[in-house]
């Protein structure tokens, strides 16, 4: 008997099941708010690092500090245009450097010149030997050639 009224219950379940209509979507309403320029400012901050997309590197002929930095992320610029300065002080003394080897040689070479002419005036004697005379004339034309290569040396520097 139980079973009966069990499946009875069931089917009356079943029918009525199908008896009721399927509610249709119905529009929910909604909160909503207009949004536009407000008085008060406001400021984000986010963690992070932003990078760009490209990068240029930048380098220089010598080494050394950076000591200015005439742009800024984003400025533009032309072929010429001084982007950023080195201290220049190791490249100055360099040149003081350059500076006192030339008087050195050009003293050298003024005294192998003396020479050279002393020895002139005594190999037309025949008071030295021509190994002496040719020593002098080497001597004479090695300290000429060492004022050219300091003043390149020094050329080079300064360009840089």
């Amino acid at each position: 008997m139980k079973s009966k009224v069990l499946i009875s219950l069931c089917g009356l379940l079943m029918i009525s099941a199908c008896s009721q209509e399927i509610p249709q979507n119905k529009a929910k309403p909604v909160d909503w708010i207009k949004v536009g320029k407000s008085q008060q400012n406001y400021v984000r901050v986010f963690p992070g690092v932003v990078e760009s997309i490209e990068r240029v590197t930048v380098g220089f002929d010598i080494g050394g500090r950076i000591v200015e930095i005439n742009v800024d992320t984003g400025d533009r610029f032309s072929k010429g245009d001084v982007l950023a300065k080195l201290d220049d002080e190791s490249q100055r003394l360099l040149i003081d450097e350059l500076d006192a080897n030339i008087m050195s040689a050009k003293a050298a070479f003024k005294e192998a010149n003396a020479k050279l002419i002393r020895a002139t005036s005594l190999a037309e004697q025949q008071a030295i030997s021509q190994a002496e005379y040719d020593a002098a004339v080497r001597a004479q034309v090695s300290s000429g050639a060492d004022i050219k290569r300091l003043d390149a040396q020094k050329k080079v520097q300064k360009k840089r």
